[in-house]
């Protein structure tokens, strides 16, 4: 299954840390202008982001995190299909306080992550194949963009 709704995206996802030659093989492009036009959108849509000055390309991914506040326990993270942020905004009914970006939503998904109430309780389990507890536990969502593991032995990313 799909769950990024995207083939590059997907592929990333799977191989972390490739490179843009690795990235374009796999992706069956068979068009480097079109690839390269695709990856231009994804950057600008924040689905992906290059780091280390490289063309090292990191997926952004959305976790849920489900929480025992009385234990102060981590219970799991549960991974989501991808979601743009204006189905978030819509179906979270998310209201920005302000005009400045730690207003948005994107900046709390992967600053201070977004705490779910019990009426978002039906979406997320229809996007993450989980069943949620809200009577047991707290869940919050975050978005981050997965890194690349880097080697010092070698100095290399793996």
């Amino acid at each position: 299954m799909d769950t990024y709704y995207n083939k590059i995206v997907e592929i990333l996802v799977h191989n972390v840390g490739i490179n843009r030659e690795e990235l374009f093989i796999k992706s069956g492009y068979t068009s480097k202008r079109e690839f390269i036009s695709e990856l231009n959108i994804l950057q600008s849509t924040f689905r992906i982001a290059t780091k280390y000055d490289r063309h090292i390309y990191c997926p952004r991914v959305l976790t849920l995190v489900e929480l025992n506040h009385e234990k102060d326990q981590l219970i799991r993270t549960i991974p989501l299909n991808y979601l743009p942020t204006e189905v978030l905004i819509e179906k979270l009914n998310f209201k920005e306080n302000g005009t400045e970006p730690e207003d948005s939503i994107d900046y709390l998904l992967e600053i201070a992550g977004y705490e779910l109430k019990e009426e978002d309780k039906a979406f997320m389990e229809m996007h993450s194949k989980a069943v949620l507890d809200f009577n047991k536990y707290s869940y919050d969502l975050w978005a981050e963009y997965l890194q690349p593991k880097f080697s010092l032995q070698e100095n290399e990313f793996e």
